[in-house]
């Protein structure tokens, strides 16, 4: 109280009001520091076994863990040729068929796009035929050609998606993106200082 000045104002106990937030953010940040200071996990990697300690001894510890790893030689031979591995990116496509199974996300994701397109295009072809369907209270009016246009648009959006794609990947435009940064960043060696050398 008396950092306050209110030393001399009451010879009683004194409380300082303060709103429920500060006593919520006092309480979230010891929970935080119990969570990150005093877990204290580590690990090692001896003989490719990973030894976990301390060992997690309460229920509410879980009972899973997740991490991050990569194969050292992986991470060496960046002109290695994947053939059992999927595929990542246009660098390390293998030149033979190529199973659905070695396509990454990003690869499968435009597959299901595509997909959907033709799906689209081919069921507004099928409903196209007939404008209407007879009911017995009335009839119904086929959206075929709505369909129609909408799949064969999305099908020339994936398409040119694709095209981008490729050529953004290819050596041409690598080689131009590195000359680039190497000239941005010889622009910056430029402004600095020369050292001066008194002999």
């Amino acid at each position: 109280m008396d950092s306050f000045g209110f030393g001399s104002v009451s010879p009683a106990v004194s409380y300082i009001l303060r709103p429920i937030s500060y006593d919520l953010a006092r309480a979230n940040a010891i929970e935080t520091n119990d969570l990150v200071r005093k877990s204290a996990y580590s690990f090692e990697l001896i003989n490719n076994k990973l030894r976990i300690f301390p060992r997690p001894e309460t229920e509410d510890a879980g009972s899973k863990i997740y991490f991050h790893y990569y194969v050292k030689d992986d991470k060496q031979s960046v002109t290695r040729t994947y053939t059992n591995s999927k595929v990542s990116d246009p660098s390390n496509i293998p030149y033979k068929f190529i199973t659905y199974q070695e396509i990454n996300a990003a690869g499968r994701n435009w597959i299901r796009k595509y997909t959907l397109a033709l799906a689209k295009e081919l069921l507004g072809i099928i409903r196209s035929k007939y404008a209407s369907l007879p009911l017995p209270n009335g009839e119904v009016s086929m959206d075929g050609e709505a369909l129609k246009s909408e799949g064969r648009e999305e099908k020339a959006n994936a398409l040119e998606e694709l095209t981008e794609f490729l050529e953004a990947v290819s050596l041409s435009e690598q080689s131009r993106k590195e000359q680039e940064q190497a000239e941005a960043q010889q622009a910056v060696l430029n402004k600095a200082p020369l050292k001066i050398y008194i002999g």
